[in-house]
C-alpha cells in the first residue's frame, strides 16, 4: 500500500508539471521500490504502444483495483488524471494508516498466545519428572501448528473464500461491529475520494461498493447507483439500506443540501476509522490480558497437581 502511495503521489507531481505520461511513469519506475517495479515498467510500455493508462493498469493487475482502473479512466476522460491521482494517493495513505493498526494490535496477543504455546508442553515434561528439554519438539511442533493456522486464515482472506467468512463474522457482537466499521469506512473514503477528483456520482457509488471489502455491506448498499440515478437522494439510500447511524445519515443529509457531500463523506469515513481503531484499541487491552490469565491459571493448576502428587507420596 506504501508502493501505491508513492506511485500515486509521484504520478500527480510529474503529470502536474507537464511531463507526458510514458515519460512520467518511465522515471517513477527508475525509483520504486522493486515489489512495484516491473508493473510500473509493464504499464510504461502499454501507454507507450497506445494503451490508456486505466486499461494498462487493468492488464497489470494486482495491486490495482477496480477502484483504481475506474477512477483512472474517469480522470483520462474528463483530462483531470493528475487531480485523481492524488486522491489516490490520499487514499492509499488512509488505508496504509489502517492496515497498520491492524496488525500492530495483533502483534502482542499473537506473542503471547506464542509463548503460552511453548509453556505448555515445557511444563507438562517438568511435572512428568522428565527434563524440560524434552518438551521442546512438542512446543516446536504446537508453534508449527500455530503458524499453518495463520498462514491459511491469510489464505482464506485472500481468496474467494473470504467472501463467505465475512458474511458470517460480520453478524459477531464485536468483531463484527469492527469488521462493518472497518468496510463503510472504506466505501465512504473511497466514495468521498471519487466526487472530489469530479467522478460522477452514480459510478462513483458502483466502484465505492465494489471496493468495500465487505460482502455483507456490498448487498445492503447495492441499490444505491439504481436509487440514485433514478433521481433520489443519497441520505435516503443509505435509510433503505439501515446499515449507517442515523446521526451520520444527516450529515450525509447535509452535505447533499450544502454542496459539501465529500468532506462530509471524509468526515464520516473518519468516524468510522476511529470507532473500528477504538474497538481494535480495546481488543489489543483485553486479550492479551486474558490470555495471561489462561495461562497463569493452568501453570498455577499443573503446580498445584505437583505438589498436592508429592505431599500425598510423603503422607504415604
Amino acid at each position: 500500500m506504501s508502493d501505491l502511495r508513492n506511485l500515486f503521489l509521484q504520478l500527480e507531481t510529474t503529470l502536474g508539471s507537464g511531463v507526458p505520461i510514458v515519460r512520467a511513469l518511465q522515471l517513477i519506475s527508475e525509483n520504486i521500490p522493486w515489489r512495484l517495479r516491473g508493473k510500473v515498467t509493464q504499464i510504461a510500455k502499454s501507454v507507450d504502444r497506445g494503451s490508456t493508462l486505466s486499461g494498462a493498469m487493468a492488464s497489470a493487475g494486482a495491486p490495482f483495483t477496480k477502484m483504481h482502473v475506474s477512477f483512472i479512466r474517469f480522470g483520462e476522460e474528463a483530462g483531470c488524471l493528475e487531480k485523481v491521482c492524488g486522491a489516490l494517493a490520499r487514499h492509499a495513505e488512509r488505508e496504509l494508516s489502517l492496515q497498520q493498526e491492524v496488525v500492530n494490535a495483533m502483534l502482542y496477543p499473537g506473542f503471547v498466545l506464542g509463548v503460552a504455546l511453548v509453556l505448555i508442553p515445557v511444563i507438562n515434561a517438568i511435572q512428568a519428572g522428565r527434563p524440560w528439554s524434552e518438551g521442546v519438539p512438542t512446543a516446536l511442533l504446537y508453534l508449527g501448528g500455530y503458524a499453518g493456522v495463520i498462514i491459511a486464515g491469510i489464505a482464506i482472506w485472500s481468496s474467494s473464500l473470504a467472501g463467505a467468512v465475512d458474511s458470517v463474522l460480520v453478524h459477531l457482537p464485536f468483531l463484527g461491529g469492527i469488521m462493518k466499521q472497518t468496510a463503510l469506512a472504506r466505501f465512504t473514503r473511497a466514495l468521498s475520494v471519487g466526487l472530489a477528483a469530479g467522478v460522477p456520482l452514480v459510478q462513483a457509488l458502483e466502484t465505492s461498493i465494489s471496493v468495500c471489502g465487505n460482502p455483507w455491506i456490498e448487498k445492503q448498499l447495492a441499490h444505491l447507483p439504481r436509487h440514485v440515478g433514478g433521481g433520489k437522494g443519497l441520505a435516503s439510500g443509505f435509510e433503505m439500506s439501515g446499515c449507517l447511524p442515523g446521526t451520520l445519515r444527516e450529515m450525509i443529509t447535509v452535505g447533499e443540501q450544502s454542496g459539501r457531500l465529500p468532506e462530509m463523506l471524509d468526515k464520516t469515513a473518519t468516524f468510522f476509522e476511529q470507532e473500528a481503531a477504538n474497538r481494535i484499541g480495546m481488543v489489543m487491552k483485553i486479550l492479551p490480558a486474558l490470555l495471561f490469565l489462561i495461562v497463569a491459571a493452568y501453570v498455577g493448576y499443573r503446580i498445584i497437581g505437583y505438589w498436592q502428587g508429592m505431599f500425598s507420596a510423603l503422607g504415604n
